[in-house]
């Protein structure tokens, strides 16, 4: 049924008559189509099968019922199952945010090259000029400096929301933050100020926090909740999860008329802070609260 649907777009994608973008739109949905096809038809495999593995136990679940599935596999292997199944989830609402975190070695240094870079002179013999591209370095010399701060001062002064998923969300919605700063900077531009480089540590502040909340925390989320013996196959699918933004971020680069643009940084934005909300939302429901 999701093959036909997949056609089915597919055919719709090439004679909508919507445009570039609008066909780009409608070849997206047909490829999310196909994968869920590949991978119920994966599952239903596996269960037929009643392989003795994170598939066919999920398999088993989707296609045959709980009963079914504690018949035939034991209590500690439904358990690696589920708790796999809940890594993968939030695994999944990352991909975004390295879509958006992947965004500094692009659009934001085009942001930056119509900034005034600072000159730095000494005696006047040595001269540098920290512009654009220097920006970047900005971002792990923050990282070095936040990481101890964040980790000795600030998660032991808030509570619940020091939990390791709570962080997470926290973290996607502080990208879209930054990118709400980087959208005024752009503002700003646009409008013929003359702004220094500088301005554009706001947002690389912000979004290096983002990065220590999401990316530090995801992989220790993902090594406690996954258990001893999935390890391995956790910090694949970690390792994933940014190749698939890097991808996402070329899917969304082609579909704006300038990746530079106020409003193209406002539609990053809005994307990352409903993401965000999703995350909270999701990983705040009783599946979720089990594992914790």
């Amino acid at each position: 049924m999701v093959a036909g649907a997949f056609v089915s777009v597919t055919k719709l994608a090439m004679h909508s008559g919507a445009g570039e973008t609008g066909a780009s739109l409608w070849s997206l949905l047909a490829v999310l189509l196909l994968l869920v096809a590949i991978g119920l038809l994966t599952l239903r495999t596996a269960a037929k099968k009643h392989a003795d593995n994170f598939l066919g136990i999920l398999g088993t679940r989707i296609f045959c019922g709980a009963e079914q599935m504690r018949h035939n596999f034991p209590v500690p292997r439904i358990t690696e199952t589920y708790n796999l199944l809940r890594v993968l989830t939030v695994f999944l609402m990352i991909i975004p945010f390295w879509s958006l975190f992947d965004q500094t070695m692009s659009s934001w240094v085009l942001q930056g090259e119509k900034m005034q870079p600072l000159a730095l002179s000494h005696s006047g013999t040595m001269h540098f000029v920290f512009g654009a591209e220097e920006m970047q370095s900005i971002n792990p010399l923050f990282v070095m400096t936040l990481v101890p701060l964040v980790t000795l001062f600030l998660y032991p002064r808030i509570g619940r929301w020091a939990e390791p998923l709570r962080r997470m969300g926290c973290g996607i919605v502080l990208a879209g933050v930054s990118y709400l700063s980087v959208a005024a900077i752009q503002t700003f531009l646009d409008s013929g100020a003359q702004l220094s480089i500088l301005w554009q540590c706001i947002p690389y502040l912000l979004l290096t926090i983002s990065e220590i909340l999401v990316s530090t925390t995801g992989l220790e989320y993902a090594y406690t909740a996954a258990g001893p013996n999935l390890k391995s196959i956790v910090s694949g699918f970690w390792f994933l999860t940014s190749t698939l933004g890097n991808f996402l971020v070329i899917y969304l680069t082609h579909l704006v008329a300038d990746p530079a643009s106020s409003s193209t940084f406002l539609l990053y934005a809005l994307m990352s802070l409903c993401i965000g909300a999703l995350f909270l939302w999701v990983t705040s429901r009783r599946f979720f609260l089990k594992n914790s």
